[in-house]
């Protein structure tokens, strides 16, 4: 069915004209994570504030400057739901929370073409002791990219001849193995964060950098 989305996107694409500020960008592919929130015991705002709490008295104890109750909070608390252990404690949205996450591919004009959800054998792959939020969302991101692009691109060439020219990603997928990666499966440029511009979605196409660090406000 994907190839067939994308090969309708292709025709759709010819008939443009070419001065149209949408033409060609059926060929970037953009990935980006999320995750769905399921009612579980550990999401529960009690549960994280109890924990809070708890830190918080605690450092009024010992009296250490330098301690901050929110990481230990978050250290201290379970790393995957006991209803599920797919459901993973993770930065998503703007706040961590125990999430069922998820890798998504798109094209240029935002339609969906796949959705992988990350389970046991990935967090398995990927393990690792983490001080912040923020530091789990980097490495799991960054780690998250090769299987869900790998597959996706090699599945779409058994039955499209549709190539996909440039790659959109947020910073997350900075790393010099992702940028081997993207070298490998050959895209022509790859932009990472996004680009700011005047008319931003035309200009996008004339971007030739592997790899800089770009924002892009539409």
């Amino acid at each position: 069915m994907v190839p067939k989305v994308i090969d309708i996107c292709e025709d759709i694409n010819n008939l443009l004209p070419a001065d149209s500020p949408y033409k060609n960008l059926n060929s970037i592919l953009i990935y980006d994570t999320s995750g769905l929130k399921p009612r579980v015991k550990e999401n529960n705002p009690k549960t994280l504030a109890s924990e809070i709490n708890k830190q918080k008295a605690y450092s009024k104890i010992i009296n250490d400057k330098n301690f901050n109750p929110y990481a230990a909070a978050y250290k201290n608390m379970p790393k995957y739901s006991q209803a599920n252990p797919n459901i993973r404690l993770d930065f998503v949205n703007g706040h961590f929370g125990y999430f069922y996450k998820f890798g998504l591919l798109t094209n240029g004009w935002g339609i969906p073409l796949s959705i992988k959800f990350f389970e046991e054998d990935f967090y398995k792959s990927v393990e690792k002791e983490f001080s912040t939020p923020e530091e789990q969302k980097y490495f799991y991101d960054n780690a998250s990219l090769k299987p869900v692009i790998v597959p996706f691109l090699n599945n779409l060439k058994k039955y499209s001849n549709f190539k996909f020219k440039t790659f959109l990603g947020d910073s997350e997928f900075d790393s010099y193995d992702n940028f081997g990666l993207f070298k490998h499966l050959e895209f022509e440029k790859f932009l990472s964060h996004l680009i700011l511009v005047a008319n931003p979605i035309q200009k996008l196409e004339n971007l030739n950098i592997i790899p800089k660090v770009f924002l892009y406000v539409p």
